[in-house]
């Protein structure tokens, strides 16, 4: 078609100069991290120990910031799970069946471990 890059981009240094923009580092928010621990969790997918590491890292500092999170002890029990630290993962589950004793899925989890 002859498009070329220089004719979608004539001056793409120079339109990157001109909108820069020094932001500062901002601490991801619960819930994107919370994803990020989904996202290593998904089913099928090949996951190395550091990706699980990285992932208890995450989810533990949304712990850190709010204690009373359920979902987040099931994600943290999952990865603990996973990388066979079983003690660890029923505490979690144990953890969030006590803040909402109604909750299923921290039943469930609990179970798969035992």
């Amino acid at each position: 078609a002859g498009i070329t890059e220089d004719m979608l981009f004539p001056d793409f240094e120079g339109f990157a100069w001109v909108h820069r923009e020094i932001a500062p580092y901002t601490e991801p928010t619960p819930s994107t991290l919370k994803d990020q621990a989904r996202g290593v969790l998904e089913i099928g997918r090949t996951v190395d120990k550091k990706e699980y590491e990285d992932a208890l890292t995450d989810i533990s500092r949304v712990i850190d910031r709010d204690s009373n999170d359920v979902e987040a002890y099931n994600l943290r029990g999952r990865i603990y799970t996973r990388l066979e630290n079983f003690e660890k993962a029923l505490t979690d589950y144990n953890k969030a069946i006590n803040l909402k004793e109604d909750d299923a899925e921290s039943y469930l989890n609990r179970g798969t471990v035992y």
